[in-house]
């Protein structure tokens, strides 16, 4: 049985919490210069994702072991510390850091979201070294996608399978190529006759046809990275999914969302078409899923989630999420994401993912309800707002119920108590 007792409060976590973070804003000024305000170097952790309890406690940690960490970063960091250097490089801040580059590849501006043994790299140079199983064709390869029924595919079953494959239209060279359009008739031609020529990346080095034209010169899909931008619904600075067109703002990937009518349910919803139904319009909760098996339970249903432990049916992720426990690597009581070789449970920053589920206000690892806040705190803010008067003050005879309803054992059924009670309706 767990000592309650030495557990720390409330009041405690939250003050640490904030010393925390008060050091990691005057890191960033001190680098910077007097430029830069509380509330820039706020807004810049957050946009790192370096504000999260979680993640700014690991962050405040390794800066304190590595305090030349913006300057002279280590490649044995935390996934925060890259994020936070390609974030002030993005505000103008480039002059004063020194980005961290992939210990593979050496190229900066990548997503080192990968550990190594050697240190930080990017996702591509991690899995070109990996080989795993293909459903396919049963040989170890290189894995670059999944099927619908969740099995793995490598490269050169995927080239095989694409929908264009056979000779070209014009030199009869077999290979995979896209239909181009030619006298009202579609086509099949090699890159070369269409009239894209490879030319040579000045990053890798590859003949591949080119994706961007650099300052430097020519850079294929694999060494391109699109700039961050500003997204113009949630103002962060991000790679953009959709780009603005006739004064409309670009949107990230986060924000992007198509509404439209569904085909199955009849209601306007967000969602996407599918092209196994004839283009129809599908909402996100009935397009259709194939079943799996699922990581915890292993029955086979639809996935909610695919997590770094594999997809989890919806009874398993609402478990996992409502129960954390203690990292075997870490020791820190989060939600699980992942497992290490013995099936010990392993949270997000440990297996090299930036899922976290701690509250961003009291840094409790629970199920999150409001804007990235747990249930207590979200009964907090909503009993507060019941009870307290137009000056915002709470009358002393209303005090211990407030006590009462924001300090129980079960604040979940609280909300539920302020959501549809009678009582609470009619005050």
């Amino acid at each position: 049985m767990r000592n309650r007792a030495a557990r720390p409060s409330l009041a405690d976590a939250r003050r640490e919490l904030a010393e925390v973070r008060g050091r990691l804003v005057a890191l960033l000024q001190r680098t910077v210069g007097p430029t830069l305000t509380e509330d820039e170097a706020q807004a810049i952790l957050e946009q790192a994702k370096a504000w999260s309890p979680p993640m700014s406690r690991e962050l405040d940690a390794h800066i304190a072991e590595h305090p030349d960490a913006l300057s002279a970063p280590s490649p044995r960091c935390p996934a925060s510390l890259p994020r936070l250097l390609q974030t002030l490089e993005a505000a103008g801040h480039g002059d004063f850091i020194t980005q961290l580059a992939c210990v593979i590849c050496g190229r900066t501006g990548r997503n080192l979201a990968r550990p190594t043994p050697q240190g930080r790299a990017c996702e591509w140079c991690v899995s070109k070294g990996e080989l795993r199983l293909c459903s396919r064709c049963g040989k170890n390869g290189h894995i670059v996608t999944r099927s619908e029924e969740g099995g793995t595919i490598c490269r050169a079953c995927y080239q095989g399978e694409r929908r264009f494959t056979g000779p070209c239209a014009d030199c009869g060279q077999r290979g995979t190529y896209q239909l181009r359009l030619r006298e009202e008739a579609l086509v099949a031609l090699c890159r070369p006759c269409s009239g894209f020529i490879d030319q040579e990346c000045i990053r890798c080095g590859t003949m591949s046809p080119v994706h961007a034209n650099s300052p430097e010169g020519p850079l294929c899909s694999r060494c391109y990275t699109a700039p961050l931008k500003s997204c113009g619904k949630c103002g962060q600075s991000r790679q953009l999914a959709k780009r603005g067109r006739n004064g409309e703002p670009g949107l990230c990937h986060s924000c992007y969302t198509v509404e439209g009518l569904c085909t199955i349910c009849g209601r306007l919803r967000d969602g996407s078409r599918s092209r196994k139904a004839g283009g129809a319009f599908q909402c996100n909760a009935c397009r259709p899923r194939p079943a799996v098996p699922c990581a915890d339970c292993g029955q086979a249903r639809k996935p909610t989630v695919r997590w770094p432990i594999g997809p989890l049916c919806s009874s398993c992720y609402g478990r996992r999420r409502r129960k954390p426990e203690a990292c075997v690597r870490c020791g820190v009581t989060r939600v699980l994401v992942g497992s290490n070789d013995n099936g010990g449970g392993v949270c997000g920053p440990c297996c090299g993912s930036d899922i976290d589920f701690s509250c961003r206000r009291c840094g409790s690892p629970e199920n999150l309800i409001v804007d990235g806040c747990c249930a207590r705190c979200v009964a907090t803010d909503r009993v507060h707002h019941l009870l307290a008067d137009k000056e915002g003050q709470i009358a002393p005879v209303l005090v211990p119920l407030a006590q009462a309803l924001t300090t129980g054992p079960l604040p979940s059924s609280v909300l539920e108590w302020l959501r549809s009670s009678p009582s609470v309706a009619g005050s």
